[in-house]
């Protein structure tokens, strides 16, 4: 079993060490392997695993920025980014949220899936009062239950 184990590959070998040569504040240093401290990121408490590679994400809302695997505490886990300045924030507070939510109005079930993913808790929300015409303004409030925060995408 032990021969099947990779190595993490370092992360100058993996192009993530120009993070640090880039002059950009980072919510936490990049490490060759291993965990990062537990930390509040996205809405969500937990770490960065460094053993896995980071993604790098092609056109559009991808750019440069590697996204490394963040565990959440609760046992969820997303490919997040580490500079400062890609955090973000709640979805329904960002000026882009209405017109957002637009497309989900006039796309339906595939908008709304590729926003939140299919069949999440959130998206079956959405789907449900976009089904009974309810406005944005009256949709922002309720989704105070939901984890919207977002990260910004691109570079």
């Amino acid at each position: 079993m032990a021969g099947n184990i990779v190595a993490p590959r370092p992360l100058s070998k993996m192009g993530a060490v120009s993070l640090l040569g880039m002059k950009k504040k980072l919510i936490v240093t990049p490490r060759d392997s291993g965990f990062s401290p537990e930390l509040s990121v996205a809405g969500s408490k937990g770490k960065f695993n460094f053993n896995i590679p980071p993604k790098f994400l092609p056109g559009v809302g991808g750019g440069k920025s590697p996204l490394f695997l963040f565990v959440e505490s609760s046992g969820g886990s997303r490919f997040l980014r580490l500079e400062q300045s890609k955090q973000g924030n709640r979805w329904e507070l960002g000026k882009d949220a209405s017109s957002e939510f637009k497309q989900m109005v006039v796309g339906g079930a595939p908008v709304i899936d590729q926003f939140w993913g299919e069949g999440t808790p959130i998206s079956n929300f959405f789907k449900q009062q976009i089904g009974s015409g309810v406005p944005f303004s009256k949709v922002k409030p309720l989704l105070k239950q939901f984890n919207t925060h977002r990260q910004i995408s691109g570079d």
